[in-house]
C-alpha cells in the first residue's frame, strides 16, 4: 500500500531547507546524510545501512545487495545506484570521518549503524516550518524529475528502484536505464 510520506511541498520551500542544512548544528555525519539522501533518493534505510565496500568511487556507483532492497523479490541482480559528482563529493568528505568503520554513518558504536531517528530528528531542526521525513525526499525527488518532463517515467522509477506493476513487462524488461540514470543523478 503506497503513503504519502510528508515532504518539501515546493522549489521555495526546498531552497530555504539547502539553505538551513548548511548551518545545520548537529553532527556532520547527520548533515551529510540527510544531503546524500537528497542526491540519491533511496530509501532511507539503505542509505543507513550502507558500507563502504558498496561504494565504487571509480564508476561513480553504489550497489546495494539484494537482502537490504525492499523488492527483492523482484530482482535478481543486487540494485545499482548512480552517483552524482555531488554525491561523490559529499561521500568522499564522509569517508575521512567514517572511514576507518565499515559503515557510512556508523552509530555510537562503530560497527553499528545510526538509528533511523537520527535523520528524522535532525530534519525538525533544519526546517520548522513543517514537518518532513527522510523518506519524502523520494517522492520530492520523483515529482521534481516528472514535472521536469525530460526523463522517461521507467527512468525515473529505475532510479527509485520501484517495482513495474506489470507483471508480464516486469518478468521480461531487465533494463537497467544506467546512461539515463546517471543523468538524471546529475540533474
Amino acid at each position: 500500500k503506497g503513503e504519502s510520506h510528508p515532504t518539501l511541498k515546493n522549489r521555495k520551500d526546498a531552497g530555504q531547507f539547502l539553505r538551513n542544512l548548511q548551518e545545520y548544528p548537529g553532527r556532520i555525519e547527520t548533515r551529510l546524510a540527510i544531503w546524500l539522501q537528497i542526491l540519491i533518493a533511496t530509501r532511507p534505510g539503505e542509505l543507513r545501512l550502507a558500507s563502504w565496500s558498496e561504494i565504487d568511487f571509480d564508476k561513480a556507483l553504489w550497489t546495494i545487495p539484494l537482502e537490504r532492497m525492499k523488492t527483492r523479490k523482484h530482482m535478481t541482480e543486487p540494485y545499482v545506484v548512480t552517483l552524482s559528482r555531488q554525491a561523490l563529493t559529499a561521500l568522499k568528505e564522509l569517508q575521512l570521518l567514517t572511514g576507518y568503520t565499515g559503515l557510512l554513518f556508523p552509530g555510537n558504536t562503530p560497527t553499528k549503524p545510526i538509528s533511523d531517528m537520527t535523520i528524522a530528528m535532525a530534519l525538525r531542526t533544519v526546517l520548522t516550518e513543517y514537518r518532513i521525513v527522510p523518506h519524502g525526499f523520494r517522492h520530492f525527488f520523483s515529482t521534481e524529475a516528472n514535472e521536469h518532463g525530460h526523463f522517461r517515467t521507467d527512468v525515473i522509477e529505475a532510479a527509485l528502484s520501484h517495482k513495474d506493476d506489470n507483471t508480464i513487462r516486469a518478468t521480461y524488461n531487465r533494463a537497467t536505464y544506467i546512461k539515463e540514470r546517471r543523468e538524471l543523478a546529475q540533474w
